[in-house]
């Protein structure tokens, strides 16, 4: 046998067991949430939210308090173990374009730590969408993420 067909031989396994491997990507209908800091770092930004729920999110006048139910910033304690009884900073939420903005109260201040929960990785397009997916969301479905000022 020469060594040119055994590379091809080895070329067809590989990608006969590549294409048996589950894909996430077509049967999902969600979207996933990204979360930055916007370009001067006086806000956080959520990104990839659907143009229905931004427009959901701009005709209801949401609390701070709902809010922080989906999308809070928190100050990191000094001691870990206090890291979940900490309380959301206090600041404006806005939809602006295709995201939403927070912006705190008092600036972000230098040698902190900050992390943002987002309480869905994922936003469902429609609420068929779960039903035909057959996935309802999972329980650790919080995005944090650690920005260091």
């Amino acid at each position: 046998m020469k060594v040119e067909n055994l590379f091809y031989i080895i070329l067809f396994i590989f990608l006969s067991l590549n294409g048996c491997l589950p894909s996430e990507t077509a049967d999902d209908n969600s979207t996933l949430l990204v979360i930055k800091l916007s370009q001067d770092s006086s806000s956080v930004e959520l990104h990839g939210i659907p143009a229905d729920v931004l427009a959901d999110f701009k005709a209801d006048s949401l609390t701070e308090k709902e809010w922080n139910s989906f999308f809070a910033v928190y100050l990191e304690p000094a001691n870990p173990e206090l890291r979940e009884i900490q309380r959301p900073l206090k600041g404006t939420y806005q939809v602006i374009g295709s995201m939403v903005s927070f912006t705190p109260l008092e600036f972000f201040q230098k040698k902190h730590s900050y992390f943002v929960h987002c309480y869905a990785r994922k936003l469902f397009v429609e609420p068929a969408d779960i039903i035909k997916s057959g996935k309802l969301p999972s329980k650790n479905s919080v995005q944090e993420v650690v920005f260091d000022f």
